[in-house]
């Protein structure tokens, strides 16, 4: 289990003890919003509010490259692709970047429908999709491949949407 924190450090725990294993990873300036491990458990990303996401070795617990930059705002939520080659990421500044994991580079265009910051994001199992909500009350799809928005936003909600899961299957 890894948790990030607003005391700017990932913590790596052995749930079957409840310990925490090694020494926090310390690197980001400021709060912790968002923590994923990679399909293989190899890496770890984090997204901060000091508008950087990091790459952790999943296994050493070290920074694994430079911070990313590119978001003009803090960095609110990220997630790995099924494959695990990208990761996405939403931010304060209402835009999703799509990373390249081994390049470390942002993929195709900006992402820019919401009205407010972006909470959450997460891939469809079979990785053509990812799906967003944000604080403007809305959870949009994307598609992977040409960037652009897929169907209507969902609304329904009343207040901000902070968070989403995606079932295995995808239904």
């Amino acid at each position: 289990l890894v948790s990030g924190s607003w005391d700017s450090t990932l913590r790596l725990w052995d749930t079957r003890s409840g310990r925490m294993i090694g020494e926090p990873m310390s690197g980001h300036t400021t709060y912790v919003n968002s923590v994923a491990f990679s399909p293989d458990g190899s890496l770890i990303v984090s997204a901060s509010y000091d508008r950087t996401i990091r790459f952790w070795n999943g296994f050493t617990r070290e920074a694994s490259g430079e911070p990313l930059s590119g978001h003009e705002g803090g960095v609110m939520c990220v997630a790995f692709s099924p494959d695990g080659k990208l990761v996405v990421s939403g931010g304060d500044d209402r835009i999703i970047r799509i990373w390249d994991v081994q390049m470390r580079t942002t993929v195709g265009g900006l992402l820019r429908e919401h009205a407010r910051c972006v909470t959450s994001v997460v891939f469809s199992p079979d990785g053509r999709f990812i799906y967003s909500c944000s604080r403007d009350e809305t959870r949009r799809c994307w598609d992977v491949l040409t960037h652009s928005p897929v169907g209507t936003p969902l609304i329904g909600h009343t207040d901000i949407v902070w968070s989403m899961a995606i079932s295995r299957d995808g239904i």
